[in-house]
């Protein structure tokens, strides 16, 4: 739904849309937006905004009043079998250019280090978040360490920023969680360091919560310092649980895909090189060569 030319873009335009299906097969219907922007947002004034489904989007201008006001983005879906709650995790960020109450800034590398000429753009306001339902149609609460919180009330992230010199000092963001069969959740995610020129490289994390609720147990980052040795290019990642215990992670890099294995959950090791995965050929067989595939 991003206009061509327009300057709007999935990190100032995005909603968690939440679609309905008789089969896991499909097809798959829209049925409402389970997660959107939220409070005051100041878009260009010659677009013409409209929401919904579809939706007809602008650039942003400015949304300040929450930590997730502009874009709700990289959804990942669980149920907590202990508690029955669908959760979803997801990356939030908001449009700071005046420097409103809140906002973060990407810092240069300097010594000490200062705010750069990005601070306050929705690239540096990146965080990961989580919203909580009793039904996947809603209502969905925003989660935090403060209890749960509606669409109109202050909540805030549930993984901030690493320290300076850690690899996730700049943000965190793409989300992915394993909620296991006690509660507990397994949470992937990607960072990027708040100084230049380690702000260029995109590394993976892990972060660990004996259960999803922020408010009882925090989500304690396992690797700041030491990311996951895999390639910057490699995100949006996958896990699961295989039959024998070990834990599996799928990466996309860019027309590759990347595995890494771990016993416990926190420390992977990569299983061989990227392999190419964008020649398809599909169930009719017919077969395409796609530019780029993500999302495994």
């Amino acid at each position: 739904n991003t206009p061509h030319g327009t300057g709007a873009s999935w990190i100032t335009n995005s909603d968690v849309v939440h679609a309905v299906s008789k089969t896991p097969g499909g097809p798959y219907k829209a049925a409402d937006i389970a997660l959107g922007p939220r409070g005051t947002i100041v878009r260009n004034s010659t677009c013409s905004y409209m929401p919904g489904l579809p939706a007809k989007v602008c650039p942003v201008v400015e949304a300040n009043e929450y930590w997730d006001a502009v874009t709700t983005h990289t959804p990942a879906a669980q149920r907590d079998p202990v508690s029955g709650m669908f959760l979803i995790y997801y990356m939030g960020t908001m449009q700071n250019r005046t420097n409103g109450k809140n906002g973060f800034p990407c810092l240069t590398n300097d010594v000490p280090p200062k705010p750069s000429d990005r601070s306050g753009g929705p690239g540096c306001q990146q965080r990961v978040g989580l919203a909580v339902s009793k039904d996947p149609f809603g209502p969905w609460l925003r989660s935090d360490h403060r209890g749960l919180h509606g669409a109109n009330e202050q909540s805030t992230y549930i993984l901030p920023t690493g320290k300076l010199g850690d690899f996730d000092s700049g943000f965190t963001n793409n989300p992915t969680p394993l909620v296991l069969q006690n509660g507990s959740v397994v949470l992937i995610y990607k960072g990027r360091s708040a100084q230049c020129p380690g702000c260029g490289a995109m590394r993976t994390g892990v972060a660990f919560a004996r259960t999803w609720d922020p408010s009882k147990t925090p989500y304690i980052k396992q690797t700041s310092r030491t990311p996951m040795s895999v390639p910057g290019n490699c995100e949006d990642a996958a896990v699961y649980v295989s039959p024998s215990g070990v834990y599996r992670v799928i990466f996309h890099c860019g027309c590759n895909y990347l595995i890494a294995v771990s016993a416990d959950g926190v420390n992977y090791r990569q299983i061989g090189k990227p392999k190419p995965w964008c020649n398809v050929t599909y169930t009719d067989g017919t077969t395409e060569i796609l530019r780029r595939r993500e999302r495994p």
